[in-house]
């Protein structure tokens, strides 16, 4: 391609002067109706100016954008006969910024919004992706520069705690930047959110310690020599923010990530290459590959929302499992998150005609990404205790908590369903113990309840459909009222298969279940001088679990019973659990 364009260069230069003349009566409309849009995910691209360099060479322009949302691009090509040609590509975006766009409106049109999202608990992420020498880093550096300074202006005076991780993905591996490029490892947790098992968080005081650590971050980053670039970075960076709000305890932490993606290189950059920078190279590319796989992926189930057939929708794979990088991206390519993440994809590329095969690349996926919001948000499993609000777990705590009923508002407060089944075990339980009669048995009972109810709705909210699209099967569900109140005194209900509490005992708790009257005169009497035949439930290998040993069996006196007892079993652990 670059032969071909230097062979001809009067011919390119004709050309694309004349392309901008007819280029400049195309219609621009589309910019007011992106400016009324209300974008979780907005596209831009940004293209950089020429080089000293090219210029000195004789590079052109292969990029044009006469619009703020469209971009069309030249790209050389050879006709049967020898003869120099180009082919024309429009790329419509939802930004475009032309090489006269400074970094300042950059920022102002496309990141700043995001600071506010994040300092109100939610997820904003920013990542910048193209060939080597695009002006990746260049731009990544001065957004977050601007990002810092508008972050740490109103950190104090909003009550805001400020926590920064830096990391770099190279290869395989991750490695913290803060931390003399320790690897760690990127793990994800119960609640589907990925985590950073051993990163070091730093807590800057001010922008000038915030800037100091991004550049003692920035040195530690892997990079290396190529053909395009004399210092290409050649690792995926990746700039965390936590915002802590100190003034109000249980609102989320908002997060910001800043992504500063490697450079891709073509089989011809990578040409002269050692072994082991080729090796290098193709983790890169298969990375960027599968993040491509991933944006292609979430457009198409993005697309396929809109669509109200049901017959229309397939399901949709999207690998964020298959690569470090998309692991930590997963919040963006989400589709059960349970929170919204405003993101901002920045596609850099180089304006010379010579790159135009590696442009057309990176607008082309950006173009990819660039799909209808869907207006109607997927709505959330009403059986998932993470996903009830205040005012239903508050409800289901006085239906479910036994007796005596555990305060709703001592250990609910304000918080979310989500929130309380975060909440430390140790917590919980000593919420629960401010309830008067509470003791540590119930309120132990209780934490086990709400987690086996929350695991038990995640099987049972997955739908399968056979046949018939009507044809809609859920998995049988374990009743959620509560347990209906007896006013009999157990003495004169008991039976067997029931379970009692037989109280404390030096090794713990003792529970038993009846199997029989122990004689013939203990089948109708009423007192307490009953005798039963019961099976005895000993400790098991997990903790406030039990095992029924129906090997086990002793007599006990109505009299020497402390109460009605409920165990649930457990068929994944072949346990029973102490129920309220």
């Amino acid at each position: 391609m670059a032969l071909m364009y230097f062979n001809n260069i009067d011919f390119y230069r004709n050309l694309l002067s004349s392309a901008y003349k007819d280029d400049e009566k195309e219609d621009a409309a589309l910019a007011v109706q992106i400016e009324n849009e209300t974008l979780d995910t907005m596209i831009c691209a940004r293209i950089r100016p020429l080089s000293e360099e090219e210029k000195e060479e004789h590079h052109i322009p292969g990029i044009l954008s006469n619009s703020s949302s469209k971009a069309v691009l030249y790209e050389p090509r050879q006709k049967f006969n020898g003869k120099p040609d180009s082919v024309k590509h429009g790329f419509s975006l939802h930004r475009v910024f032309d090489t006269d766009m400074q970094t300042e409106s950059v920022y102002q049109e496309a990141a700043q919004k995001l600071v506010p999202w994040a300092w109100t608990g939610g997820v904003s992420t920013l990542f910048a992706y193209g060939q080597t020498g695009s002006g990746k880093t260049f731009t990544v550096t001065g957004i977050t520069n601007l990002l810092i300074k508008d972050i740490m202006a109103i950190a104090e005076a909003e009550h805001r705690a400020i926590y920064v991780c830096c990391f770099e993905i190279f290869g395989k591996k991750a490695y913290d930047l803060l931390d003399d490029r320790r690897m760690f490892n990127i793990m994800e947790d119960s609640f589907g959110k990925m985590q950073l098992i051993g990163v070091q968080e730093k807590h800057p005081a001010s922008e000038e310690e915030f800037l100091s650590i991004i550049q003692t971050s920035a040195s530690l980053r892997t990079s290396a020599q190529t053909t395009k670039n004399d210092q290409s970075s050649r690792s995926h960076a990746v700039y965390r923010i936590r915002i802590v709000n100190k003034k109000n305890s249980e609102a989320q932490d908002g997060e910001l990530f800043l992504v500063d993606l490697a450079g891709s290189e073509g089989s011809q950059d990578s040409s002269k290459h050692s072994a082991e920078r080729l090796v290098e190279t193709k983790d890169i590319n298969t990375s960027l590959s599968i993040l491509k796989d991933c944006i292609r992926n979430r457009t198409i189930w993005g697309l396929q929302q809109l669509d109200s057939s049901e017959t229309a929708k397939k399901s949709i794979h999207i690998p964020w499992r298959s690569s470090k990088l998309t692991q930590v991206l997963k919040h963006v390519f989400g589709t059960q998150e349970d929170r919204v993440c405003k993101t901002v994809v920045i596609a850099c590329v180089a304006p010379s005609i010579v790159d135009s095969g590696h442009s057309k690349n990176t607008l082309r996926y950006a173009e990819m990404l660039k799909v209808p919001v869907p207006k109607m948000k997927r709505p959330k499993d009403a059986l998932v205790p993470s996903n009830w609000t205040n005012e239903k777990m508050k409800l289901w705590i006085r239906e479910n908590s036994g007796t005596p009923a555990i305060d709703a508002d001592i250990l609910a407060g304000k918080l979310s369903g989500m929130q309380l089944c975060k909440m430390p075990q140790k917590d919980f339980i000593s919420r629960c113990l401010q309830t008067t009669g509470v003791e540590k048995d119930q309120a132990t009972a209780f934490y086990q309840k709400l987690w086996r109810v929350r695991i038990d709705s995640r099987q049972q909210s997955t739908t399968f459909t056979a046949g018939d699209k009507s044809e809609t099967m859920q998995r049988p569900s374990r009743p959620k009222t509560a347990r209906p109140l007896n006013t009999t005194p157990f003495q004169q209900r008991i039976k067997p298969g029931m379970c009692i509490s037989m109280g404390k005992r030096s090794y713990g708790a003792l529970f038993v279940v009846v199997m029989s009257p122990f004689g013939p005169e203990d089948f109708d009497g009423v007192g307490d001088e009953r005798r039963f035949i019961c099976a005895v439930f000993g400790p098991s290998m997990m903790t406030d679990a039990y095992e029924l040993h129906i090997e086990r069996q002793e007599t006990f006196i109505v009299k020497d019973m402390e109460g009605e007892a409920f165990m649930e079993y457990d068929s994944a652990t072949r346990y029973y659990y102490l129920d309220l």
